[in-house]
């Protein structure tokens, strides 16, 4: 019976060294992943989100206006602007692990990543009342969020100050056309809107009463 009390103890310790051990890789688990992850507020052209990164490393933000997550928002599209799909970007906030990222931009910037590098401006803003979809990728974990930018607010009374660069100074960063593509689209900076070109310069040439004009004036003008 003594021999048998000793045992005892000893089997017992065995398995709690054993439960210890699995509670401390489930930790582990937890500490690996990404936590807490919610927007904490959008507008019609940006949003901002809140998570707890699993380490100090940077993590990575994809949003674009398709679930499949392609094309991306030109914003966090790091063929368009390097870097640009990091968390520690300029305009972010890191504290350790807790982080905090501004999705768009109320700008239009030059490419700095890709063919048009140094040479075609884009527009950073997100489009306005659209829904987004998004994904943050720290290591090996990752968690999707979503979005629904707000309507163009009415009532502003105020104009917009010119747009500008400070890397570029004196040029004007607004969306320039790649040039013979339509339609072609961009989203307007400051508001959000989407720009569409519905034609181009030539387009269904032909006379009309013996002199040279747009074809249909009925139409929608082309230009």
């Amino acid at each position: 019976m003594e021999a048998t009390a000793r045992r005892r103890p000893q089997e017992w310790g065995r398995g709690t060294l054993r439960a210890c051990a699995t509670l401390l890789a489930a930790a582990g688990l937890c500490c690996g992943a990404i936590g807490d992850l919610h927007v904490i507020g959008v507008t019609a052209t940006q949003a901002a989100i809140a998570y707890t990164a699993p380490d100090a490393n940077p993590c990575t933000i994809q949003v674009s206006e398709n679930s499949s997550l392609s094309p991306l928002a030109p914003d966090t599209d790091p063929a368009i602007f390097a870097g640009s799909g990091l968390d520690n970007r300029p305009g972010n906030f890191g504290s350790g692990q807790a982080r905090v990222t501004v999705i768009g931009k109320r700008s239009a910037e030059l490419a700095t990543a890709g063919p048009y590098a140094g040479v075609r401006h884009f527009s950073r803003a997100l489009q306005a009342y659209t829904p987004h979809f998004g994904r943050v990728s720290c290591g090996s974990d990752s968690a999707t969020f979503k979005f629904t930018t707000t309507n163009i607010p009415l009532g502003n009374t105020y104009g917009d100050p010119w747009l500008h660069d400070p890397a570029h100074p004196g040029d004007q960063p607004w969306p320039e056309s790649v040039g013979g593509v339509a339609p072609e689209s961009f989203v307007d900076p400051l508001t959000g809107v989407l720009l569409r070109r519905i034609g181009l310069r030539g387009l269904n040439w032909g006379y009309l009463g013996g002199l040279p004009a747009a074809r249909g004036f009925s139409a929608p003008f082309r230009q």
